[in-house]
């Protein structure tokens, strides 16, 4: 089940707000519970003319259903996006058939 809640305490606020209304479209039980969390550089957001929305679509276009984002709002004190992997459906230990040619 994907963790709803954070250890971060200047993110739980986000999170839970974010999760609300979640994505109906990712299934919770692929969703790890690691995630990598980037904060940014407003600054540099601002000269290369750049939203978090911009930087979400940019890695969910590359990493398609590999990856899961979620990201604060461009408004925010500070700018999170928050990365999780989305697992295979394989339990862990089986190979996929394809896998293994």
């Amino acid at each position: 089940m994907i963790q709803m809640n954070t250890l971060i305490k200047e993110d739980v606020e986000f999170v839970k707000s974010y999760y609300k209304m979640p994505d109906e479209e990712i299934d919770p039980d692929k969703i790890s519970p690691w995630l990598i969390r980037i904060k940014l550089n407003r600054e540099m957001m601002v000269d290369k003319k750049l939203s978090m929305t911009d930087i979400a679509e940019k890695i969910n276009l590359k990493f398609d259903d590999d990856l899961t984002c979620i990201f604060n709002d461009d408004n925010a004190e500070k700018l999170i996006l928050r990365i999780r992997i989305m697992n295979d459906e394989a339990p862990k230990g089986e190979l996929d058939e394809s896998a293994e040619d």
